[in-house]
């Protein structure tokens, strides 16, 4: 229906008021499987969709009579296979009169967009980008020829780190021994916390030079798709991408993880996305929904009291873990006392907000490392793997209640996996059909765990392992969007277009002489609470601009 949909409306100017896709209904069922029809129908035991490979380079002139009919019932197979599809793919979908209008505002999005591209502005980041990266080289004192060549780069690194005493981390490749130095090897990420400037600084440096590239195409890519849609960027989500039911991002733009994370020039690039004339952006997110959430389902009642009375949860988890006085920064803090307000506050953030679905020590540093707040004390050797693993200690201490629900939950789920007993815990109903497991979430929405199992006493499903803290950050995410979608469609009922969406908040594009009526529409969609989620506590934050932000 993207492609479809785009010709009807470009071309002929027409919106359909109603779709279903089979592909959002394999996507519904599981996310993360292959949409293609031919999987589809394989995957369902239907006939094979066939191919058009016999006509390749043939216009319908030069088609032969034998050549014109295998044409016809190649067409007619493949429209008999999408009905087939539908007729059983559609009855399985929970909440259809909420994901179906769902998949449909998704394709809107694409079809009509509603935001302009500056392309201008996305000409100008590249070239800063540009100079970021000889700037960048020249800070530690080598060309980008340098930094880039993996040979040079490793002689580089091995200069480095003979001078504490260390070797080049290495690791087995095809046929020998080579540098552990791609994105994904663990040694990476103990490089750039290496207690050596001059180690951290080639490794970041070296990290910098690898992603200005990518931000730089994605830019390109955006610019292009944008001309080819007069200067309005069509917005590529993908219904249904994740497990849980949230978008995933399309066309190789995902406008669904553009950087927002501690400024700098990459976060310039939501920049390019404008207002049309005569409207204004507002937006909206739903503030700390996750944690609450956790708190909510798991019954920890202290918490859903905290953030029910706007209390400053960071700062007062940050205090009680250091200390000493925590407290957000005021305007009329002097410079230096607001920094350091800003730091020990941003440990409580990171615990209240990551937390809640089991994170260790190891990956608590990591996260800290993605913070540019935490990067002089993670430099500075204060943040380090035993003040992590205190942190850690102090979250599960101060929220029993959060970590026994991972082991309830994860207790539910084995039980119903293997004997087929429905289990109920806190709002979530546990079942089991052939070898799926289902979770139903208060909403009444279901997730489905293809070929979910107990292997030697670990819970493992079609796409990987399983245990409590998954389970709750699986169920707690689900909620979350299902708070969002409702939202949503309550926003666009009003009359608003929602021009944008990322995880748990809304960009909405509104005249700007209706700017004020939309921010009390929007506020009061992401407020309310609906009956399956009574207590919830809920929170937004509302900004207004010509620009995404």
């Amino acid at each position: 229906m993207r492609f479809d949909g785009t010709i009807l409306a470009r071309k002929f100017g027409i919106f359909p008021p109603h779709l279903v896709d089979t592909r959002d209904l394999s996507r519904h069922l599981d996310a993360r499987a292959s949409h293609k029809l031919s999987d589809i129908c394989e995957r369902l035991g239907l006939s094979a969709k066939g191919d058009t490979s016999q006509f390749l380079g043939l216009h319908q002139q030069d088609l032969t009579d034998a050549q014109r009919r295998a044409l016809s019932e190649y067409a007619c197979n493949d429209a008999n296979l999408e009905w087939e599809v539908f007729k059983r793919l559609l009855p399985r979908i929970t909440r259809p009169e909420i994901e179906l209008p769902l998949a449909l505002h998704t394709h809107n999005l694409f079809w009509s967009p509603a935001l302009v591209f500056d392309a201008g502005k996305a000409k100008q980041l590249v070239g800063e980008m540009d100079a970021k990266v000889v700037t960048e080289c020249q800070a530690v004192g080598h060309t980008r020829k340098e930094i880039s060549g993996n040979l040079s780069f490793w002689a580089l690194l091995t200069e480095a780190l003979a001078l504490t005493g260390e070797d080049l981390p290495m690791k087995y490749g095809k046929n020998k021994l080579i540098p552990a130095l791609a994105k994904t090897d663990s040694a990476v990420k103990e490089l750039l916390r290496h207690k050596t400037p001059q180690v951290r600084e080639l490794m970041r440096a070296r990290a910098a030079l690898k992603s200005w590239p990518l931000h730089q195409s994605r830019l390109r890519r955006m610019t292009a798709q944008s001309a080819a849609a007069g200067g309005m960027l069509p917005n590529p989500l993908n219904y249904y991408g994740c497990h849980t039911g949230r978008w995933s991002g399309g066309e190789r733009i995902n406008t669904y993880n553009l950087p927002s994370r501690g400024g700098g020039l990459q976060c310039e690039m939501k920049k390019c996305l404008v207002a049309p004339a005569g409207h204004t952006l507002v937006m909206a997110d739903a503030a700390q929904i996750e944690a609450r959430g956790v708190g909510w389902i798991a019954g920890q009642d202290d918490l859903v009291r905290a953030f029910a009375e706007g209390r400053d949860i960071y700062s007062e988890f940050a205090q009680d873990f250091l200390g000493v006085p925590v407290w957000k920064p005021l305007a009329d803090d002097p410079p230096p006392i607001a920094k350091l307000m800003e730091g020990r506050r941003f440990l409580g953030k990171v615990a209240i907000l990551a937390m809640g679905y089991g994170m260790g020590k190891v990956t608590a540093l990591d996260r800290m490392d993605t913070y540019p707040e935490a990067r002089e004390m993670l430099d500075s050797g204060l943040i380090d793997l035993a003040f992590c693993d205190s942190l850690v200690k102090e979250y599960r201490s101060r929220y029993p209640k959060i970590p026994a629900f991972w082991r309830k939950v994860e207790q539910a789920f084995r039980v119903a996996t293997l004997y087929g007993d429905r289990r109920q815990l806190n709002g979530l109903t546990l079942s089991r059909d052939g070898t799926t497991t289902l979770l139903r979430l208060p909403s009444g929405r279901v997730m489905n765990y293809l070929n979910a199992r107990d292997s030697f006493g670990q819970l493992v499903w079609k796409w990987g392992g399983l245990w409590g803290g998954t389970l709750t950050e699986n169920a707690v995410q689900a909620m979350a969007r299902d708070l969002l979608v409702e939202a949503l469609l309550k926003v666009e009922a009003a009359g608003f277009r929602v021009a944008h969406h990322v995880y748990d908040s809304i960009v909405a594009c509104v005249p700007i002489d209706r700017a004020d009526e939309a921010v009390k529409v929007i506020e009061s969609a992401l407020l309310h609470v609906p009956s399956w989620a009574t207590g919830w506590p809920l929170g937004v934050d509302i900004k207004i601009g010509e620009r995404y932000s």
